[in-house]
C-alpha cells in the first residue's frame, strides 16, 4: 500500500527490547483498550477498527 498518512505502531508503541521485537497488535489491544480481538476467524475490519482506537487513545493521552 503506498499512503503519505501512515502511523506504524511499532513505532508509537516501541518494545522495550527494541527492534526487530514488536508486540503483537492483540496484545496492545488488550493492555490499552481492555478489550480482546482476534479470538476467532480472521477480521481485517476488526483489526483495522481496533488499531485506529489504540491511536486515538494514544494520541488523546498524549495531550494531556
Amino acid at each position: 500500500m503506498i499512503h503519505e498518512n501512515v502511523i506504524d505502531t511499532a513505532q508509537v508503541f516501541p518494545h522495550p527490547k527494541g527492534l526487530p521485537y514488536r508486540h503483537s497488535l492483540k496484545m496492545l489491544v488488550e493492555r490499552n483498550l481492555g478489550r480482546f480481538i482476534q479470538t476467532g476467524e480472521h477480521d481485517s475490519f476488526e483489526d483495522a477498527r481496533a488499531c485506529i482506537d489504540l491511536l486515538k487513545r494514544h494520541i488523546h493521552l498524549s495531550k494531556k
